[in-house]
């Protein structure tokens, strides 16, 4: 679909990028998504993402019609050893805050 809205432009993926991220982080996502509407709802972020010129896509990644590329290519990305063990930890109390989030007070 950004291919299509885009004509064939080199920016057609990152568009595409940019309008699911959009999308999944608006607040009514889940009721577009369960009203049917939700291919229609990203395509217009698509089209206007790549039609216009204040757009938030064209204010972040393009300048005069230059597209800026996410990361610096001469920038260094340090390695970082991944602990399992601190991933399963984190998760665990991201799912304790989780269930903490609801309207009874009893589950505190």
């Amino acid at each position: 679909m950004s291919k299509k809205i885009c004509k064939g432009s080199i920016e057609w993926e990152d568009v595409a990028h940019f309008a699911i991220s959009e999308f999944m982080e608006h607040e009514r996502g889940q009721e577009i998504v369960e009203s049917g509407r939700g291919m229609n709802f990203l395509s217009g972020i698509m089209w206007r993402s790549f039609n216009s010129s204040t757009s938030a896509y064209h204010t972040i990644y393009r300048q005069k019609n230059r597209v800026h590329e996410l990361q610096d290519k001469h920038t260094q990305i340090e390695d970082i050893d991944y602990d399992p063990h601190q991933d399963f930890v984190v998760g665990a109390i991201q799912g304790i805050i989780e269930d903490m989030l609801c309207d009874r007070t009893d589950l505190w």
